[in-house]
């Protein structure tokens, strides 16, 4: 995805937004989409009987 215009992140909507050419474009939800991923990896984790370690999440636009 190519972000060339400003985007903000709508805390009342949980939704990514852009405005590009006075049309209003709506992104899912990256922090919600990482927490998810998140969990997913420590229940793997704990399913396979690995030892928990710490893990961080992190959001990178570019």
């Amino acid at each position: 995805m190519n972000y060339a215009t400003p985007i903000y992140f709508d805390p009342h909507s949980r939704q990514l937004i852009r405005m590009k050419a006075g049309e209003k474009e709506v992104f899912p939800d990256r922090l919600l989409q990482v927490d998810i991923q998140h969990a997913r990896l420590r229940r793997f984790l704990d399913e396979q009987n690995i030892e928990q370690f710490p893990t961080f999440t992190a959001i990178f636009l570019s």
